[in-house]
């Protein structure tokens, strides 16, 4: 079959122009598309980067082909030809092949600007999470920091209080001469203040032990009959003092509980402490037990007071919310934070939830804490103070 038939007939096929050349660069015949088909009777003047490239063809004449790709016309109608030139031995002649590559261009240009932007994608990416891995740094800082100053504090309180407690304790008892009423009543009114910063010192030593995940809990069998006498025995008068109503709310039989004894009172005498301090006179305090049909057991501590306060609520768990409320660090320990978030943190550790519930009706607070436990667990869950 004749070389230029098959050469017409590529062309029509896949859409492109040729174009032979005698070994001087006249043309000889073209063929295919003719759109691709350059204006020129002479090598050079159809393929202009011959001229300005002559060692192209010297490439060619060695048996390797040459291809370029150029652009032609303006944006947005510009368009990329691709350019092929190679000797012939037989007929000897050169033949020049145009291919259209505009929509390979534009794709090879497409994923160009991709990978520019993955590249200045990744590259912001190792920005955020250098930024990220120092500001996780800053914060473990802060949180030792936090931690030891905690620890530091509730130390340096104790011991003064202590002392102080104690020589209140010898002037009452009258080791120093007896005492009129007028002085009386006030070592008795500092006392009780004294007591409350001994609970604030413990709270906060808590809280140290929990940041730096020292806190352990001695899992044993609880009975929840013995447990609700003990609490109505501490708490009863106490509410009667401030003509506070108090019922406990329980089925007769209840099952046994697997935690720690000490640390559950402490989260029960936290929540209750909490409806005593936050609820006015006249008010009403009920402590119910709900065993649950998924081997969980439910405290609810509810009362009858003003409920929490719209601008608090929202950071209930926060130990610290309310000494930044109130400007003062004094101001915890007369705030339910410190308290509740000890009792959160604790019933996490204990594989339970406290969840707190508050309307101008009165709150809810509600421990459910499952049956079984393992036998010792150590604090692990770390909260943003």
């Amino acid at each position: 079959m004749p070389t230029d038939f098959l050469l017409e007939t590529l062309a029509e096929t896949l859409s492109f122009a040729y174009v032979r050349f005698t070994p001087q660069g006249a043309k000889i015949e073209a063929g295919g598309a003719s759109h691709l088909i350059p204006d020129g009777d002479t090598l050079a003047a159809c393929a202009p980067f011959v001229s300005q490239k002559p060692d192209l063809l010297m490439l060619a004449q060695r048996g390797r082909p040459v291809h370029m790709i150029l652009p032609t016309g303006k944006p947005p109608h510009q368009r990329w030809l691709e350019y092929s030139i190679r000797l012939i031995k037989e007929p000897r002649s050169w033949l020049l092949v145009i291919r259209d590559s505009t929509e390979r261009e534009r794709l090879r240009q497409r994923i160009t600007a991709l990978q520019a932007e993955q590249q200045r994608t990744q590259g912001d990416i190792g920005k955020y999470r250098m930024a990220l891995e120092r500001a996780h740094r800053e914060q473990e800082a802060q949180h030792r920091h936090r931690t030891l100053f905690l620890a530091a504090l509730a130390h340096q309180l104790r011991w003064p209080l202590t002392v102080l407690n104690g020589t209140i304790e010898m002037l009452l008892d009258g080791d120093f001469g007896p005492l009129s009423p007028d002085q009386y009543h006030p070592l008795q009114a500092a006392q009780q203040e004294l007591e409350q910063m001994n609970i604030l010192a413990a709270r906060l030593l808590d809280l140290a032990r929990l940041e730096a995940e020292r806190l352990h809990l001695l899992i044993t069998p609880v009975s929840i009959e013995n447990l609700l006498k003990r609490l109505y025995e501490t708490w009863q008068p106490r509410y009667a003092q401030k003509k506070q109503g108090f019922d406990i709310i329980s089925p007769p039989v209840l099952p046994t509980l697997y935690a720690d004894a000490r640390r559950l009172i402490q989260i029960l005498d936290e929540l209750l402490d909490n409806a005593w301090r936050h609820t006015p006179e006249r008010t009403h305090i009920t402590l119910q037990v709900e065993p649950m049909p998924d081997a969980s057991i439910r405290f609810i501590v509810r009362d009858t007071g003003p409920g929490i306060a719209d601008e608090i609520s929202p950071h209930i768990f926060n130990p610290f919310a309310q000494v930044a409320h109130k400007r003062s660090l004094l101001a915890i320990r007369e705030g339910v934070h410190l308290g509740v978030y000890l009792a959160y943190r604790l019933a996490q550790l204990h594989g339970g939830t406290l969840d707190i519930r508050s309307s101008p009706a009165g709150t809810e607070c509600i421990l459910r804490l499952p049956l079984r436990r393992a036998r010792h667990t150590t604090a692990t869950t770390r909260q943003s103070a």
